[in-house]
């Protein structure tokens, strides 16, 4: 049982130490406080794309990932009539199987 348990561990640890994460992947530089950043991929081709909210540029962005090798496209702006966005979630609210997008602002607003 002490060996079995042994293995495990050592398994589990011999993991962690190989998992390791790529270079850092910079997909604009052309952003002010960008808040938040959440993974999803927006266009259903299989890739994860980005999409993010930058709180003092008012606005909602989409970074399409190109071909999976850290690409992506230039801004696709979704909205950039929002002031100060304090959170964003991704949910399918009308059911139609698609994540809808969520913000809330400091001004009690809710879309």
């Amino acid at each position: 049982m002490k060996f079995f348990l042994f293995s495990i561990l050592f398994l589990f640890n011999s993991y962690l130490i190989l998992a390791q994460f790529g270079p850092q992947q910079i997909i604009s530089i052309d952003t002010n406080y960008a808040k938040f950043a959440i993974p999803y991929d927006v266009d259903n081709d299989g890739l994860i794309d980005v999409v993010s909210a930058m709180f003092s540029e008012g606005k909602i962005v989409w970074y399409k990932n190109q071909d999976g090798a850290g690409n992506f496209s230039s801004e696709i702006i979704i909205n950039n009539d929002v002031l100060a966005i304090e959170g964003i979630e991704l949910f399918d609210i009308n059911g139609d199987g698609k994540k809808d997008i969520l913000f809330k602002t400091n001004l009690n607003e809710i879309a």
